[in-house]
This record gives C-alpha cells, structure tokens and sequence, in this order.
C-alpha cells in the first residue's frame, strides 16, 4: 500500500542518513561516536513529510483533470458502442480555419467548445460560438467549460449557444444533456440570476478600479469629470447590488466581468 512504502522510505531514509553521516565522520577523520549519529533526523521528517503532502495533492488535483478529460475523451470516441449508443461519432478540431468546412462537409449535430481556447486562436469560446452561428445559424453548439460563471452562461444563452455545461459534469450526465438537446431542450447547468448587463464603459471603470486606480486618475483615463464617474460607479453598484467599489470589484469577479486578480 502506499502507508506501506512511505514507512518503508522513511526507514531506509533514516538509514541512509545514518550511514551518510557516519561516513562523513570517518572520512574527515572526525571523533563522533556512531551512537551520536541520530537514526531518525525528526525535523528533516517533518518537512520532508508536508513535502511530500503537497506533492500528493498536486498530483491528485492534476490527476483528476487528466483523468476527467481522458474519461470524456473515451467516452465521445465509443462510436456506436453498446454503452453509449447514441454517439455515433467524434471529431476533434485544433485548426479553426478549418471549421467552417467541416460544419458544411459532416454537418455536425452538436459542436462542444470551451471558452478557453488561447492555445488555437485568440477569440475565446463565446466569441467563436457567434461567429460561426451567424454563419450557420442552424448549427447546435454547446459551451463545454471549466468557467462555470453567471455572465457566461447568460452570455451563451445570448448568443444563441443550445448548452452551458460544466466540465466538472459525469461523462453519464454529459450524454444525457446532449440528447435532451438533440430533442430540442436547452440545458443551462446552474441557475442563471437576472444580470443588467454593464456597459464597456463601466467595465472598463471597474477594471481601472481593480488595478488599483484612483477616481481622479480613472477621470482623466476615460476623459470624463468626477462628476459623471461618481454616476458610472453609481449605476455600477445598483447593477450589482453592492455598495462600494471593493464589493463591486468583488462581485464583478465572481460574475465573471473581469478576470480573477493574479
């Protein structure tokens, strides 16, 4: 088990140490008495031990994002199996200029696309998922992604997305929604709250505020009075229903306005 072999590595740590240390002695001819030579060094234990404690949860954390996307991965590929057969096949695409082709060429019945999609183009999910439903508008897509936010899934259901899932969702239950929506349904995981939509000018406000700017500095960046930024950041705070600029900044977060501060 692994309680087995982290006591067995301490033991033949403990050894090794002692072995190490009286070899030391010997070889720089110092007179320390082997019974000196501790077998257990309990504060190298101790750290070693959280050590190894953050490692574990890295790795489990890191695991079971692979294992999640491996798991789904599986899943879409079991083309006409038994256990899931109403998937009959899956197709992956990593070339976005080759996406309107293969929406005209296999047509599709569901397109699955993140939010996050740096690594391909520099548009996110929401942005692609406009563009190509303005182009085919008949095309079902469903936003697939970890940024399980209320203004993105608001935001999807805007565009005109079929779909918000979480990535978090079971394989099972991911089949399941995406045949309710092949039978005409909607499905939006978690409750979407009425948002009043803010404007890029109080966005942008908001993003000035989080960085640390000051009003007078935020006036002159935005080429407005006090005055009217004092109106901005009042409609701002009835909008989110907060009460000052760090409740606003907080909430804005959390809603998925601006971006998580680093």
């Amino acid at each position: 088990s692994c309680f087995g072999a982290f006591v067995i590595g301490i033991l033949l740590g403990g050894l090794f140490h002692k072995g190490i240390v009286f070899g030391i002695t010997k070889l720089l001819d110092l007179t320390v008495s082997n019974s000196e030579i501790p077998f257990f060094n309990l504060n190298a234990m101790v750290k070693t031990a959280y050590f190894v404690f953050a490692i574990i949860i890295i790795l489990s954390l890191s695991n079971s994002r692979f294992l999640f996307k491996s798991s789904l991965m599986d899943l879409v590929r079991f083309e006409k199996s038994a256990d899931y057969p109403e998937i009959e096949a899956f197709k992956s695409i990593n070339d976005i200029s080759l996406l309107d082709k293969f929406i005209e060429e296999d047509a599709p019945d569901i397109l699955l696309m993140d939010i996050n999609l740096k690594n391909i183009t520099s548009e996110d999910g929401l942005e692609l998922a406009k563009r190509i439903l303005h182009c085919h508008p008949e095309q079902k897509i469903v936003i697939l992604s970890g940024y399980d936010l209320p203004v993105y899934r608001s935001e999807a259901k805007k565009i005109g997305a079929k779909g918000f899932i979480n990535k978090n969702t079971e394989p099972e239950m991911l089949i399941a929604f995406l045949s309710q929506i092949m039978q005409g349904k909607f499905i939006f995981s978690g409750s979407v709250p009425f948002l009043e939509e803010l404007t890029d000018c109080e966005k942008q406000i908001l993003q000035l505020t989080a960085n640390g700017r000051k009003r007078k500095e935020i006036a002159g960046t935005l080429y407005i009075s006090e005055r009217t930024l004092s109106n901005h950041l009042q409609h701002i705070f009835e909008k989110l229903d907060v009460s000052s600029s760090v409740e606003a900044v907080t909430k804005a977060i959390q809603l998925g306005y601006l971006p998580p501060i680093c």
